[in-house]
């Protein structure tokens, strides 16, 4: 294999492994968001009792947990594509080929916008529900014993964790995409 097939390879694995885990993470809050229906389907449309509704907080824990780590391995799949692949790109491509997505003007001027849109709805989405079925189960956070009043407490300390997850990768992609080199597409055509 000669350099231009290494590079050809490595940047398609790295794009593919990127498309790949945004369905992974787009998959996981569909499930969520199923599983979540089904949960507040039961408690509210039959006769079994609303405690089923304090398992929540711990899918979200997990849904939250899952869907981050997607959400940090694709922002450093696109800081790979975009620095660590850029000078072997620039050697091998003609000058007039088009900037990559990654370091795109189109993507500079979006990338905050994305991020926070992104982030206020992983918020809402896994966060809401938890909340919803603590508010519902509230008499357990006081006046329960063993198991639901520990359930509660334990559900509400997931549902903060699950904010302090979201809240955390937030942050973590916003610094990465602000260290990146972008590059002015002006720039590029006039090489």
């Amino acid at each position: 294999m000669n350099k231009l097939e290494i590079v050809k390879f490595y940047y398609q694995g790295a794009r593919s492994e990127l498309i790949a885990r945004l369905q992974i993470r787009d998959n996981v809050l569909l499930l969520y968001l199923g599983a979540m229906g089904t949960l507040f389907g039961i408690a509210i449309g039959t006769a079994i009792s609303m405690n089923v509704l304090l398992v929540i907080p711990f899918i979200a824990l997990g849904a939250s947990i899952i869907v981050s780590q997607h959400n940090i391995i694709i922002g450093t799949i696109a800081t790979y594509c975009a620095d660590e692949m850029q000078e072997s790109l620039d050697e091998l491509a003609p000058k007039d080929c088009p900037v990559q997505w990654e370091l795109s003007a189109s993507l500079h001027e979006y990338h905050r916008k994305s991020i926070s849109l992104r982030s206020w709805g992983h918020f809402i989405l896994i966060l809401i529900p938890a909340l919803a079925a603590l508010a519902m189960n509230w008499r357990h956070a006081i006046f329960s014993p063993f198991p639901e009043g520990i359930m509660w407490w334990f559900g509400a300390l997931c549902t903060i964790l699950s904010g302090w997850i979201i809240a955390i990768t937030h942050l973590w992609r916003a610094r990465l995409y602000d260290k990146r080199n972008w590059v002015d597409s002006k720039l590029m055509r006039d090489k």
